[in-house]
């Protein structure tokens, strides 16, 4: 594993996003139980062009979600540092090995582990409070979890749904082999397949 130090959402941050692959992203390569996403060609095609152009163009819109998730996280890898006595290091980005195909952003490393964390809205906290059973899944961390496992070499992992106020939802979660299996063949895959289409749109736009 190769770590990155870079601040999270600092430019070099987002300069090293760019035309990668990106664990939080994964749900776009592939499905909750191994099957390709649909949206695996527009991203291929949004990195493509990042590779050409050498900028970022998935830098989303930070919205409501987004800025109330940055601003809590801190206060909730605080808490749950207390809570689990686990001393938590912040890191900007991992990757697998030296080829940096593909890489995650942890919100925070441990000893041979890590951590996501989520701070929903309302509905969805109360959600991963009662069906803790579903949490990652309702919370779209399914892909990002395993693949951040994956690149880290993690055998388990930990989720924290924090809302303030509330008793934080921990959930350890353990390391899926017939999913990552099934990951690491789609990873190989939609790289090459990155490839190849960067070659392609070099080469300028042919007739037929």
């Amino acid at each position: 594993m190769i770590i990155i130090d870079a601040e999270q959402y600092s430019n070099a941050w987002w300069a090293e996003r760019i035309g990668k692959p990106t664990a939080s992203n994964f749900h776009k390569i592939i499905g909750t139980k191994g099957n390709p996403s649909k949206s695996a060609e527009a991203y291929m095609y949004q990195l493509a062009i990042e590779n050409i152009t050498n900028e970022y163009a998935g830098k989303e819109f930070q919205g409501y979600a987004m800025k109330r998730g940055l601003e809590l996280e801190p206060e909730a890898r605080n808490i749950f540092s207390l809570i689990m006595v686990m001393e938590v290091k912040q890191v900007g980005m991992i990757y697998k090995d030296e080829q940096k195909k593909y890489s995650a952003s942890p919100d925070g490393l441990m000893k041979n582990t890590g951590l996501e964390i989520y701070c929903p809205e309302a509905a969805s906290a109360g959600y991963c409070f009662t069906h803790p059973d579903k949490a990652v899944k309702h919370a779209k961390k399914f892909q990002q979890i395993q693949g951040t496992m994956f690149i880290g070499g993690f055998q388990t992992y930990y989720f924290m749904c924090y809302f303030p106020k509330m008793t934080p939802l921990i959930l350890k979660v353990e390391w899926d082999e017939e999913f990552i299996e099934k990951l690491d063949q789609a990873l190989d895959k939609f790289c090459m397949d990155l490839v190849m289409l960067i070659r392609k749109l070099k080469g300028g736009i042919k007739d037929g």
